[in-house]
């Protein structure tokens, strides 16, 4: 199955002007939502090896402390002689919540490194499953990533899109709780690639 894709026509603002990560920040709902709808496939050599900090927009988000966020996506293993589809790896890191879209991302350490946590594999959407709603997207998809099964993380469940077609930096998802067969919607979030991923991740 290919990772890549292309759709369209996307939103733009006033005078024609293209939505970047700060006006994704202070984006309603129904324009976040509106946007992912119409958003193109990522490229998996587009975010694998890449670092993007991230906005969750649900109000809850801020409550519980996950408002600011960095995912970290692994470079692409060797290509596979069975299936031809690469998945990527990777995980998020608890940053300081504080700050707007341009403010530093600063990441939170334990034991001097990076704090890391949400393990997961990104993998392309397959209509005829569980989790096949958005076949335009990835999913990221942290039922599959090294968690401990008791964490809370293994039931979220990501889609996420390009904004724009030629422009791999700037996404936006949506984000599930996977309840046995039963999907719940945790909200949107926007992301903006930053910087290669560390090379120990």
């Amino acid at each position: 199955m290919k990772l890549g894709g292309e759709r369209g026509p996307q939103l733009t603002r006033a005078a024609g002007a293209r939505y970047d990560f700060a006006a994704l920040w202070e984006a309603a709902p129904a324009t976040l939502e509106e946007i992912f709808l119409r958003g193109s496939t990522p490229h998996a050599a587009d975010i694998a090896g890449w670092e993007y900090r991230g906005r969750n927009h649900a109000p809850i988000a801020e409550v519980i402390r996950v408002k600011r966020f960095t995912k970290v996506f692994s470079p692409l293993p060797p290509a596979p002689t069975v299936n031809p589809a690469p998945v990527i790896s990777g995980h998020n890191l608890w940053v300081e919540q504080a700050g707007g879209p341009r403010d530093p991302w600063i990441p939170l350490t334990r034991e001097g490194r990076p704090w890391r946590h949400g393990w997961y594999e990104v993998v392309p959407v397959d209509p005829r499953t569980v989790d096949g709603r958005y076949p335009h997207a990835l999913l990221i998809d942290y039922g599959r990533g090294a968690n401990p099964w008791h964490h809370p993380a293994r039931v979220l469940r990501d889609y996420v899109v390009q904004v724009y077609p030629d422009d791999p930096s700037l996404l936006v998802g949506k984000a599930y709780a996977a309840l046995g067969s039963l999907r719940v919607l945790a909200g949107h979030f926007t992301m903006l690639r930053v910087a290669p991923a560390p090379r120990d991740g």
